[in-house]
Formats: C-alpha cells, sequence, structure tokens
C-alpha cells in the first residue's frame, strides 16, 4: 500500500515541480499521473478494509469497476455524465464527440478496444514530418490518409477489461494530444 501511494505522490510531485513552459508529454502525461493517483488511493483504501473503496462519477457509477466492453450507447452515457454533451452514435461502433468546436471520433470495435480519430484536411505535411510526430510523441499515432489529408490516433485496448475511468482518461489524453498537434500541424504546413 506504501509503495503505491508513494509512486502516485512522487508522480504528482514531478508536475508540481515541472515548470510551465514543460514539453508537450509531461502535459499529455498529467491525466496518466492523476488516474494512477485516484488508482492508488482506491487500492489503498481496499487494502485497509476500508468502506469507501469504490469511486463514482457524477451519475454514481463506479468508475473502477472493471467491463469487458462497453456498448456504443454505454460509452456514450457516460460521456455525457462527465459533461460531454457533443457525443451521440453515429453508426454501430464509431462516435462522434464534439469538444470545443472541434470533432473527434471513438471507435468501439466488436472485442471492445477502443480507438480515439482526429483529422485534419487542407494542409500540407510530408511523410518527415508525420514521422517526426511520431518519433518524438507518444500516447498517438499520425499518418497522412489516402487524401493525403493528416491524421492522429490513439489505441487502448481491452483485452484485461476497461473500467470507466480509463475510457476518460484515455479520451482526455488524446483531446490533450489533439491540442499540441494542430499546434505541430500548423507549423509544418506547406499549403501557404
Amino acid at each position: 500500500m506504501k509503495k503505491r501511494l508513494s509512486t502516485a505522490c512522487m508522480g504528482l510531485m514531478l508536475l508540481a515541480l515541472a515548470p510551465s513552459t514543460a514539453s508537450a508529454k509531461i502535459h499529455v502525461g498529467k491525466s496518466l499521473v492523476a488516474s494512477a493517483a485516484a488508482t492508488a488511493v482506491a487500492h489503498a483504501a481496499t487494502d485497509n478494509n476500508s468502506a469507501s473503496t469504490t469511486l463514482l462519477n457524477k451519475s454514481g457509477k463506479a468508475f473502477n469497476e472493471l467491463v469487458k466492453k462497453f456498448s456504443d450507447d454505454d460509452l456514450v452515457a457516460l460521456l455525457k455524465s462527465e459533461g460531454y454533451s457533443g457525443a451521440k452514435v453515429k453508426r454501430e461502433g464509431a462516435i462522434r464527440i464534439k469538444i470545443d468546436g472541434k470533432t473527434y471520433m471513438m471507435y468501439n470495435s466488436k472485442r471492445g478496444d477502443l480507438q480515439m480519430y482526429y483529422g485534419i484536411s487542407g494542409v500540407d505535411l510530408r511523410y518527415k514530418d508525420v514521422n517526426q510526430w511520431n518519433y518524438e510523441k507518444k500516447y498517438s499515432k499520425a499518418y497522412l490518409d489516402k487524401d493525403m489529408d493528416v491524421a492522429l490516433e490513439s489505441d487502448l485496448e481491452a483485452e484485461a477489461g476497461l473500467t470507466r475511468q480509463q475510457v476518460l482518461e484515455f479520451l482526455d489524453t488524446f483531446v490533450g494530444s489533439v491540442s499540441v498537434f494542430r499546434d505541430f500541424v500548423r507549423e509544418h504546413d506547406r499549403s501557404e
């Protein structure tokens, strides 16, 4: 128990000490450290046989309950319960999420894996630029599609099961990656 708490506390201390101009990796990783800290606290409560072992979301559902696969409707309900009112099933296995005027797609595979997608059209990026992104950044991969539009994706495997908290942290991390990615695309766009 102490090891889990000290690991989470160390991660939070490192974030507090990071300068405001920290790299995108630290910014994107904040939500992962916060998730680790919340998980460590939940585990510590369980280790102490405490009555408050379950973290709940705004609608009262357990964040740390392990689920083999979420249905599309479950994902939309989870997102809406956490304030993502722009979440909507577009078709089976495809959920459109609007956040701050940007459209994201969440793909829900038949086996439960999740994939986030964000695309940008009307820009001119070279393969070399895309490779630079993939070499320097974590948590997402960029590519040029068949129309030479740039796309960013991230995957969350569900083989061991997923929790609601993991789904929300996955989305939060991807949204942070997209913000940094949009700046990267603006810097490397040759269409002007």
